[in-house]
């Protein structure tokens, strides 16, 4: 999933989410809008994460929807090193992110 998200070739898309998200300040039509597709998308990786608690692959003591936040606010914070002219290694960043989700996420 990390790579799905996370790869330099889904630049201009973390740019352009961010770029709602601003928009929406001062924007109450566009604000309500993008509120319940970010509700949308926030209770699907909430039901992703419960369901992955229930069988057994991620920590049941973790708060799920406090997860599915998490999960979004890594993948669009990758825009930082989007901006760096000097780029780290995707492959870096990914096994970062893997070995944060084993250790955070995984069951004991």
């Amino acid at each position: 999933m990390t790579e799905a998200t996370q790869a330099p070739s889904l630049r201009l898309t973390r740019f352009k989410r961010a770029r709602i998200v601003v928009l929406t300040d001062g924007n109450e039509r566009l604000g309500k809008i993008m509120a319940l597709e970010q509700q949308r998308l926030t209770d699907a990786l909430t039901d992703l994460v419960a369901e992955s608690q229930r069988k057994g692959w991620i920590n049941p003591k973790l708060d799920a929807r406090a997860s599915a936040v998490l999960i979004q606010a890594y993948t669009l914070g990758k825009i930082v090193d989007d901006l760096a002219p000097n780029p780290m290694d995707p492959h870096k960043w990914n096994d970062l992110i893997t070995t944060i989700m084993y250790q955070v996420f995984g069951t004991e």
